[in-house]
């Protein structure tokens, strides 16, 4: 292939491959890619590709690779279920789609010639609808054994608090829009953890402290240690070498000698304002701990941005350094200052050096913004109508990249 003319003749050993081939992001395949897309032959493989994807693109222009149903993807059914279930019952008594709903003709069409009333369903639907909908799943289809997907954004939490709560949820495999990389063997473990697959990809890893660098050292499986947290690197059959997918994940033990582990984030969701590099799961488990102090109030969803975003484009502008958590409640509810000020000393609490910046005053307290019930679903529309992600890719980020999503976010804060 034109590829491995240019960047892998010569290489005869994986010491070889490992010093002579950069590590990679998605933009160094781009315009091969592209060209695969359009039909051209033996670009960057010599395979011939069935069909192509893209990814979710929630911040701009989304990837075209394959992609792979997952956790989002099922909650957000459920949700759009309680959130339009007299639309939806409608619908199924008389057997067509919504005029409202905005469709393409020709498709609105080719479902309608598919669909057929069935009033005794709508009823007994809108029963159980009526009776609320915590573990609705079991409820509707009292024969379901489980689900079984894939969790990489930890939906599968939310699933089992309450739209599949009572059915057991499974994760068999760890995977992304670029390769299958690990295999769940505990179908009743939790937190979900997975043995790595040494035969489907060439995988590498980059120690956590060095995944800021843009060409770091990288180790072998054989060179992992539990306890210890690594940005995954792939080499696949589809045409990605040694690239940087973005997941940290920890390892946490072994499986005949093949390490075992758990996903912990990605590197664009850290917050970083001095070098402290907090993950959302810290975030979260500071949002948890505050929940326990927020009487009467339930999460619906979260995400933070970092305070610079606010003035970049105010030049010469003196700010403070500090984090904005936007969040969304069951029921608007006002919480003191106090109740508020709960999540950055839990912050501190679970961050030792972020706690040293707030110690030090490099870093402000972080702002608590509520926001107005059905803020996300419109943060959800605004990112569908102004990236390349559609609705069934879309994954809610847990740290805002531009200013737009930010003003849009600060536009709907109750207090």
């Amino acid at each position: 292939t034109e590829y491995g003319r240019r960047y892998l003749r010569g290489i005869q050993s994986l010491q070889d491959f490992r010093d002579k081939h950069p590590l990679t992001k998605y933009d160094h395949y781009q315009d091969y890619f592209q060209r695969l897309a359009e039909g051209e032959k033996n670009v960057c493989v010599a395979t011939k590709f069935d069909r192509f994807g893209t990814s979710s693109g929630t911040t701009g222009k989304g990837k075209l690779i394959p992609v792979v149903m997952k956790t989002s993807t099922v909650y957000r059914a459920f949700a759009m279920l309680e959130d339009d279930q007299d639309m939806f019952l409608e619908d199924l008594s008389v057997g067509r789609i919504n005029p409202s709903l905005n469709l393409d003709e020709e498709i609105r069409r080719s479902l309608n010639a598919a669909l057929k009333p069935n009033l005794a369903r709508a009823n007994e639907l809108r029963a159980e609808f009526a009776r609320g909908f915590e573990g609705i799943a079991i409820r509707i289809w009292p024969h379901l054994l489980g689900i079984t997907t894939i969790d990489i954004s930890g939906y599968m939490k939310k699933l089992s608090e309450k739209y599949t709560k009572g059915t057991r949820s499974y994760s068999p495999i760890y995977a992304c829009t670029e390769s299958v990389v690990a295999v769940n063997l505990w179908m009743d473990g939790q937190p979900q953890r997975y043995v790595l697959i040494p035969t489907e990809v060439l995988t590498e890893f980059v120690p956590e402290d060095l995944c800021a660098e843009e060409n770091p050292e990288t180790l072998l499986i054989d060179e992992i240690e539990v306890g210890k947290r690594y940005e995954i690197v792939l080499t696949t059959v589809s045409g990605f070498y040694r690239y940087r997918m973005g997941d940290v994940v920890e390892v946490v033990g072994f499986h005949e000698n093949c390490p075992v582990i758990q996903i912990k984030y990605r590197t664009g969701e850290l917050l970083n304002l001095r070098s402290e590099k907090i993950d959302k799961l810290v975030v979260n488990n500071a949002i948890q701990e505050s929940l326990g102090n927020w009487p009467g109030v339930t999460l619906v969803e979260w995400t933070c941005a970092e305070s610079p975003l606010m003035y970049g484009d105010q030049e010469g502008v003196q700010y403070d350094m500090y984090y904005l958590l936007f969040v969304e409640l069951e029921a608007e509810v006002l919480l003191s200052s106090k109740q508020k000020s709960l999540f950055d000393k839990s912050l501190r609490k679970q961050h030792e050096f972020y706690d040293h910046y707030r110690t030090i005053g490099t870093i402000c307290e972080a702002r608590v913004m509520i926001v107005r019930p059905g803020s996300f679903k419109k943060l959800q529309e605004f990112i569908v109508a102004n990236s390349t992600a559609s609705y069934n890719q879309f994954k809610m980020p847990k740290k805002l990249h531009t200013k737009a999503t930010v003003d849009l976010m600060m536009s709907s804060v109750t207090d």
